[in-house]
């Protein structure tokens, strides 16, 4: 299949389920206000996907696959109910702007490889500390973190573009 864009918002589905991997040409995906509770592993094959919104929905887990997305550049997952990460979601090396924000995030993986990122929203009331390798996203213009945070390590300074 051909198609890029998928509009999906209030449609009211449940799932993202196995025969969503078919749309491998598929760059932007938008299921706003669904109600949708899970993603399929297969969700990982769609390898030109770009921007990626699926706010307020019902989701409370990601498939590891989700580290598949490799062209993955704008990503908000906001008020769901996550209340982990997968750890591949490291290996979304070109993500520019991440909103994971209003979840039940404890602990995020490393955004060592976030080299690219520009703006991260990760306001989640439980999360006590900033994710590993922060440091390293030097183009970071635009950080919000949680009110839990227990403190700011020294390396923020490192970070000269953030000014937010």
């Amino acid at each position: 299949l051909t198609l890029k864009e998928l509009f999906l918002s209030r449609s009211g589905i449940t799932a993202l389920d196995k025969y969503m991997g078919v749309l491998t040409k598929l760059e932007k995906l938008e299921a706003l206000d669904c109600q949708i509770k899970t993603i399929h592993p297969n969700f990982g094959k769609l390898k030109n996907l770009q921007t990626l919104l699926l706010n307020r929905n019902e989701l409370k887990d990601l498939p590891d696959t989700f580290g598949n997305l490799e062209n993955l550049r704008f990503l908000e997952i906001n008020f769901n109910k996550l209340e982990a990460i997968p750890e591949a979601f490291s290996q979304l090396t070109n993500l520019e702007h991440l909103d994971i924000s209003h979840n039940q995030i404890k602990k995020l993986p490393a955004f060592s490889n976030f080299s690219k990122l520009k703006s991260a929203d990760i306001y989640n009331e439980f999360l006590e500390e900033l994710p590993v390798g922060l440091e390293n996203c030097l183009q970071l213009e635009k950080l919000i973190a949680g009110k839990q945070l227990k403190n700011l390590p020294d390396h923020l300074a490192k970070l000269i573009n953030l000014n937010y």
